[in-house]
């Protein structure tokens, strides 16, 4: 059996939105996460490069990621992947240059992987959209792997698929990111994808769906929890779990991720015995 992993959070998730998005980087009240994250449990956090507020993040300068490994290290948390800001179809350029300043950065705070979401706008939705995608990456591609670095892709593509389009790369510096909610929305089967992936699966974000439907809190979607942790520790993933919940109208924060980290605690103790 392999080591346990252990259980993180996406940065953002234990502070208030402030217009209610999902997703986004807390300026100005990124340091009070930290203490709140150890208090509940969390022994990692993923960082997050907003699309509107990456130059404000600490790992854009030298200076603020002292400051982030400082204050992860005083709170006994690990960084083990970094969430990347890409938009491949009308940002491709900018989206590069940032994610290439920040690569030496994200190996100075000890993480090994940084995250490429391709949904929404920019998602793969042809071979000539996995092509685009492949020429766009390259450089960076290149630059990670000088660096020890993986680019995890993060996509609703069915896994099959996904295992052609990563071998696509052609390289070893190019790896996936499962994302539990997003996957089980697509009604595939969630542990039989798992087991079929195996190795190339270098982080999970543990989030609910329902079939066809956006971003629940825990429990209220369609993923079989403790199936999906059983496959995981049969193909002996180690890698920290990060909690990718959904907010919860009325709910505090903390309260509620508190609550995902007990369940997601529970599913993962039962799973590695």
């Amino acid at each position: 059996m392999a080591a346990v992993p252990e259980i993180g959070i996406l940065q953002g998730r234990l502070t208030p939105s402030p217009d209610g998005k999902l997703q986004f980087f807390p300026v100005g009240e990124w340091e009070a996460e930290f203490p709140k994250a150890r208090e509940i449990g969390f022994t990692a956090v993923e960082p997050l490069l907003a699309v509107d507020t990456y130059r404000e993040h600490p790992l854009w300068t030298g200076e603020g990621t002292k400051r982030l490994v400082a204050l992860a290290a005083s709170h006994g948390i690990r960084l083990p992947s970094v969430h990347g800001f890409f938009k491949w179809r009308n940002r491709a350029g900018e989206s590069i240059a940032a994610l290439a300043a920040i690569l030496p950065r994200v190996r100075a705070i000890g993480a090994k992987t940084v995250l490429i979401s391709l949904f929404d706008e920019n998602a793969v939705s042809s071979p000539e959209d996995e092509q685009r995608v492949i020429g766009i990456l390259r450089p960076l591609v290149d630059r990670a792997h000088e660096l020890g670095i993986t680019l995890g892709l993060e996509a609703e593509i069915p896994a099959e698929r996904f295992q052609r389009f990563i071998e696509a790369f052609r390289h070893p510096a190019v790896a996936l990111y499962y994302d539990i909610g997003n996957m089980v929305s697509m009604g595939v089967d969630v542990p039989a994808e798992i087991r079929s992936l195996g190795q190339l699966i270098v982080g999970v974000h543990v989030k609910d769906r329902p079939v066809g439907g956006s971003t629940v809190p825990f429990g209220r979607g369609a993923a079989d929890f403790p199936a999906i942790f059983r496959s995981l520790a049969e193909i002996g993933y180690a890698i920290p779990f990060i909690i990718h919940g959904s907010l919860d109208p009325g709910r505090d924060d903390v309260l509620l991720n508190r609550e995902y980290y007990q369940k997601v605690r529970q599913w993962r103790d039962r799973a590695w015995v």
